[in-house]
């Protein structure tokens, strides 16, 4: 049987700890298996390398999260693996993060490690506020942040990179086509510096953002090292209210089956909605897309599927799921084995 794992996005809010150190223990020890890093504050800022610095390279920098190096034979700001393990030289500039995800690549080493351990699937989301759907320049503050946002997943060993594309800028075609030209531009950056990341690409829930479920699994028969990130409340509300049998999450799965070789990765939580527009998440139990359709439909197909509560309840609402999950395997396993009683006594 494939393995459906229910995680959370951010760490507990029940955890005494606020580090991802602590979110990614205690996911382990509700019995989650899956957690979504939040990259979602940008605060960078700029300093020259100290004379001690010289000659290491900027991963190895304790206490702080370079992400590029301007250097001094170019006189560019770079980044990537190899602007990072590059021995830094007397007067270049560094870029760094300040950050609670952790202080240095050391501790974000150190937690991906924890997590594979303990068996809890990391992903990463970059900040909502995107705009991969310009043109040209106007699209680099977000190509940058996505960058470091994979430089931050590869040291973590997560994957996907969770993204959203961006509002409409004009006409919507020309938005993705955008969309696409930029995406290519960080793909081809990701096979240069040799990295694994892949960008999961969220459906959107308003109508005047980019990523209907068309449009995001355009872009990814069209790039390479893409997944569609299926955010269920997104789907639901921007279809106004489309998600309500086990054959309407069927319908989901079968049009995306060839993005998920190793499984699906996607968000649930409870949504208000109206006229194609998400008002709000709402805990599962107050808005009207409910769980068990999508309970069914996972254990009918025998789904490999990673599942992000985010709910406004986090931890409560993903331990709600499983357990509904839970109870309807219970039922199909009891309903099995009356029919199979029943025929022995035949």
């Amino acid at each position: 049987m494939n393995m459906i794992r229910f995680g959370i996005a951010g760490i507990p809010l029940s955890s005494k700890g606020r580090t991802l150190y602590d979110g990614v223990k205690d996911v382990h020890n509700m019995g989650l298996r899956a957690l979504e890093v939040q990259f979602l504050r940008i605060n960078s800022y700029e300093r020259p390398t100290f004379n001690e610095e010289v000659g290491t390279s900027a991963k190895d920098i304790h206490g702080i999260l370079v992400m590029e190096v301007l250097t001094k034979r170019t006189g560019t700001w770079n980044s990537g693996r190899y602007a990072m393990e590059h021995p830094l030289e007397k007067g270049e500039s560094l870029k760094m993060l300040s950050i609670p995800i952790a202080t240095d690549y050391h501790k974000l080493r150190f937690i991906g490690d924890v997590a594979k351990e303990l068996d809890v699937r990391l992903s990463l989301h970059t900040p909502h506020y995107m705009e991969l759907t310009k043109e040209g320049g106007e699209a680099d503050e977000s190509i940058r942040h996505l960058k470091w946002a994979i430089l931050l997943a590869e040291a973590l060993q997560a994957d996907p990179v969770v993204t959203y594309l961006g509002i409409y800028h004009g006409d919507e075609g020309e938005s993705i086509e955008n969309a696409i030209e930029n995406l290519r531009r960080i793909r081809n950056w990701i096979k240069r510096n040799k990295m694994k990341v892949r960008i999961g690409i969220e459906t959107s829930g308003w109508k005047d953002v980019a990523g209907s479920l068309d449009e995001v699994l355009e872009i990814c028969s069209k790039i390479h090292m893409t997944r569609p990130v299926l955010n269920f409340g997104h789907i639901h509300s921007r279809e106004g209210g489309s998600l309500n049998t086990k054959e309407d999450f069927f319908e989901i799965f079968d049009r995306t089956k060839k993005f998920a070789r190793d499984g699906y990765h996607s968000h649930f939580s409870g949504v208000e909605h109206q006229s194609g527009f998400e008002k709000q998440y709402t805990p599962i139990k107050r808005g009207d897309l409910k769980f068990e359709p999508l309970a069914e439909s996972l254990i009918e197909r025998d789904i490999d599927l990673t599942l992000i509560s985010s709910s406004p309840l986090l931890e409560h609402d993903a331990m709600y799921m499983k357990i509904l999950l839970e109870r309807q395997m219970l039922r199909r396993l009891h309903k099995k084995k009356s029919k199979e009683g029943k025929s022995e006594r035949r």
